[in-house]
């Protein structure tokens, strides 16, 4: 079987979460365990197949990358436990036009995690509400992994916390 496209690899741990995910909530998905690991080789993690469509979204996902980043350094946005990315409008520290910019990178953002869930649902043959749920659910468990310890995350109870506080796992 080819190599993994390199765009793939970074979001592998979106897979892995997927079938974590209907391991341990059993019957949760519409699917079995063996159709979310349809094509994947024994003992490799990883989104396959990996589409055009899923390159094209992880590419401008990390297109955007480092201006994200040093905003969620800043504080003026967060890591929610929807998968989505929040902006805090009480930063002091930036300006109303670098408000306005990290609005609409979040706003990116969350389309292009939107088309994300979609596209793992349609490469999976994953479709229907509740399988769209638990593939978010399964990203925004990722996303809380991978915040840095400087990031805002919100837990599951809803509060805001910075992720290196001791504020533990999802």
């Amino acid at each position: 079987m080819a190599a993994m496209p390199a765009a793939c690899v970074p979001y592998a741990a979106v897979d892995a979460r997927i079938s974590w995910a209907a391991a341990i909530l059993e019957g949760e998905f519409d699917a079995s365990e063996r159709e979310l690991r349809q094509g994947v080789p024994a003992g490799e993690k990883g989104l396959r197949p990996c589409t055009s469509k899923i390159e094209a979204v992880m590419a401008s996902r990390k297109a955007n990358f480092e201006a994200l980043a040093g905003l969620f350094e800043s504080g003026v946005l967060g890591e929610g436990n929807d998968a989505r990315v929040h902006v805090f409008e009480g930063i002091q520290a930036i300006s109303a036009k670098e408000l306005e910019e990290a609005r609409a990178l979040a706003e990116q953002e969350n389309r292009d995690r939107d088309r994300l869930v979609r596209e793992v649902a349609e490469a999976k043959s994953l479709q229907g509400d509740r399988n769209l749920t638990k593939i978010r659910e399964a990203l925004g468990h990722v996303m809380w992994d991978q915040a840095r310890a400087s990031w805002k995350v919100q837990d599951p109870d809803g509060r805001w916390v910075q992720r290196g506080s001791g504020s533990g796992a999802r």
